[in-house]
């Protein structure tokens, strides 16, 4: 039996025999610690700025603006199908070519309006449309099948609405990104409108000179 005091010799001796903490273990967790701590706060950052992204995106577009970029789309997807229906009932080449341009013309809108209209949250406006989809799309169906001029009728009828709605949209105050883009479309309604007046008046002269040959 080992008698007390050569026990408590025992116990110092084996207490001084352990090691002491290792400093620089303690000082790599330190530095582990403040670089995982730098990392989340990148990460916080990086969320923070795409939130601000998204929040100068509602600021430039609210929703009265939406709206009225949500109706412009409607307009130039009418317009569109409008025109790929006039343009299936004629059988002038030179015509049904001009009237497939514009066609991709109104298209390409809708495109850049709902570019915006993704950014914002908001659903895009579709172009899958058909004859009975709207007044403008049932106009140009009624009249297509009463010939050339009667289609050319119809198209101008369109084309001053989308003219007299891009007109009214480009005198609003939007971010100079949009409204640059809104003056682009303008520019291509009032083209669409200055080809189908003159065709128009063209088909009605050549109209009445026949007449008065008979």
């Amino acid at each position: 039996m080992r008698s007390p005091e050569h026990s408590r010799r025992d116990n110092g001796q084996m207490t001084m025999g352990n090691p002491a903490p290792d400093q620089s273990e303690e000082l790599d967790t330190h530095r582990l610690d403040g670089e995982r701590t730098e990392e989340l706060d990148e990460v916080d950052e990086d969320d923070e700025g795409l939130e601000d992204d998204q929040a100068d995106i509602d600021e430039d577009l609210d929703d009265s603006d939406l709206k009225l970029l949500i109706t412009m789309a409607e307009l130039d997807a009418e317009a569109a199908e409008a025109y790929r229906i006039a343009a299936e009932y004629t059988d002038q080449v030179h015509f049904r070519t001009k009237l497939e341009e514009f066609r991709s013309d109104h298209l390409r809108h809708v495109e850049n309006l709902n570019r915006w209209l993704a950014e914002a949250g908001e659903p895009e406006v579709s172009t899958e449309l058909d004859e009975e989809s709207s007044a403008v799309t049932m106009l140009a169906a009624s009249m297509g099948v009463m010939g050339v001029r009667a289609a050319l009728l119809a198209m101008i009828g369109s084309e001053q609405l989308t003219n007299a709605s891009y007109r009214a949209a480009t005198e609003l105050p939007f971010e100079e990104d949009v409204a640059r883009v809104l003056r682009e479309h303008f520019a291509d309604e009032q083209r669409h409108l200055a080809w189908l007046t003159e065709q128009e008046t063209r088909v009605r002269d050549e109209d009445r000179d026949a007449e008065a040959d008979l």
